[in-house]
């Protein structure tokens, strides 16, 4: 079933535009903001939840201990291979992170 929907030119043209874009009708490209929608209420209502019980001290021990084992379960011989390129943001993360895990 379709139903008519009474936007302003504008609007109108800038959703055509996006839908096109996608390779999406302009009733798919709606279906799929409204999809979008739903889903940053879902991520909203969980990133609340998480802010409100904060983890336990059991729950950090675990994890730095899962990172930490993490770091020495890499093969000698992976590290000595080409991995990629990085930019230089990403790498000073990367770095931060080694030091972080390697100095406790």
């Amino acid at each position: 079933m379709t139903t008519t929907i009474k936007v302003d030119r504008e609007l109108r043209d800038v959703l055509k535009k996006q839908a096109q874009a996608h390779g999406r009708t302009l009733g798919q490209h709606l279906a799929a903001l409204a999809e979008a929608e739903v889903r940053r209420g879902r991520l909203a209502a969980m990133g609340a939840a998480m802010q409100e019980t904060p983890p336990d001290d059991a729950y950090l021990a675990d994890a730095q201990a899962w990172q930490s084992e993490q770091m020495r379960a890499i093969a000698r011989a992976r590290l000595l291979q080409h991995a990629g390129v990085v930019d230089p943001a990403t790498l000073a993360t990367v770095r931060r992170w080694v030091i972080d895990v390697l100095s406790d």
